[in-house]
């Protein structure tokens, strides 16, 4: 398997805030998205993506497990949300509540997916 992936840390910390992946597991597979984000999760409300404080992208991400380093959302990406995310001029975001019920958001970038997503159609 190959993926495009994205580790987001806090300035001073060595372990990702957050992980993004974006792969499939043959060629023919459509493409997934899987996020990783901290253990301190609540599971009634998935993590969305937005920019520019404009709607969340329309994903159909969900929880799928909570390991020792992190809990897993995953979700098929659609045409319209890859040819949206390659063209993103502007940073993105991505919420999540945690377990206390806070919305908390990081900031990450789509700069450079366009060509890693082209990398990868030839790689499978």
């Amino acid at each position: 398997m190959c993926e495009v992936t994205q580790q987001i840390r806090a300035q001073d910390q060595q372990n990702p805030v957050a992980e993004l992946a974006i792969g499939r597991l043959k060629k023919a597979d459509p493409l997934r998205l899987t996020v990783v984000l901290p253990v301190n999760v609540t599971f009634s409300k998935a993590p969305s993506f937005s920019a520019d404080g404009k709607p969340p992208e329309p994903l159909d991400l969900g929880w799928r497990k909570c390991l020792p380093g992190g809990c897993i959302a995953d979700a098929l990406l659609t045409d319209d949300v890859l040819r949206r995310w390659k063209t993103q001029a502007n940073a993105e975001r991505i919420t999540w509540t945690d377990a206390a019920g806070r919305d908390l958001a990081i900031g990450l970038s789509f700069r450079g997916l366009s060509q890693a997503l082209d990398a990868l159609s030839k790689e499978l």
